[in-house]
């Protein structure tokens, strides 16, 4: 099923700024997409950092150039809904079919498990990656590869929804 919106606009800030303000002093593993080796020594705000920012991103201490990094399935080890309740409940009220996509839908199978039965993790995860612009100062314009996620099968279903996409402060892109 495709989707072309949500059923009603976030109501909070879903750009790296608000996720910068309140989780940019986290440490968090990340993936270069250029040569797929886990980076774990920056921080969220690094992350953020480059990806508004490109010619501040880290460079790979191996080769020195700018990684293409991404953040893949943030928060890891905690719930979402625990980390951010309030980005948790903006996020599941602006999903359509909130019968099978709320934890609690009536046509969500994962509620009616039993009480001692082990649930899937229902959620949400974050996925941010940076792209490429070639005229980013700084980056190769020979590699065109961007964060990206390479084709898999999730173990259960999945709803994606792109909140923000940012293209500089030049717009030019």
């Amino acid at each position: 099923v495709v989707v072309g919106s949500l059923d009603r606009e976030f109501e909070l800030q879903w750009g790296p700024h608000g996720f910068l303000e309140r989780f940019g002093a986290e440490q968090v593993n990340m993936i270069d997409c250029r040569d797929g080796k886990s980076v774990h020594w920056l921080t969220l705000a690094h992350f953020f950092a480059g990806y508004t920012k490109p010619w501040t991103r880290a460079k790979c201490p191996d080769t020195f150039r700018r990684m293409m990094l991404k953040l893949k399935d943030w928060p890891p080890n905690t719930d979402f809904r625990d980390k951010m309740p309030e980005y948790f409940d903006d996020l599941m009220e602006a999903l359509p079919f909130p019968q099978y996509t709320h934890r609690d839908g009536v046509l969500n199978l994962a509620r009616h498990f039993p009480p001692d039965c082990v649930p899937p993790d229902l959620g949400p995860k974050m996925y941010n990656g940076f792209g490429q612009k070639h005229a980013w100062r700084g980056m190769d314009p020979a590699v065109a590869k961007g964060g990206h996620t390479n084709l898999h099968c999730d173990v259960s279903d999945a709803v994606n929804v792109m909140v923000d996409v940012y293209e500089g402060d030049d717009g030019d892109d």
